[in-house]
């Protein structure tokens, strides 16, 4: 899934804006797929965090 986010906007950016849109369109593809990997790791720790945190309550 990340891999077509990557090439989505390297494709867009070619569409649009020629093979300088291409690359700018890559480097934004890769952007978006670290803040995404990010996002889920920091969920899945807050997750872990609150199920702890009711764990230590009982």
């Amino acid at each position: 899934m990340i891999f077509f986010y990557i090439l989505m906007a390297a494709f867009v950016g070619l569409i649009t804006l020629g093979w300088r849109g291409a690359i700018l369109g890559f480097v934004i593809g890769i952007v978006y797929a670290v803040v995404e990997i990010n996002a889920k790791k920091i969920t899945r720790l807050e997750e872990e965090v609150r199920r702890l945190k009711q764990g230590s309550r009982e």
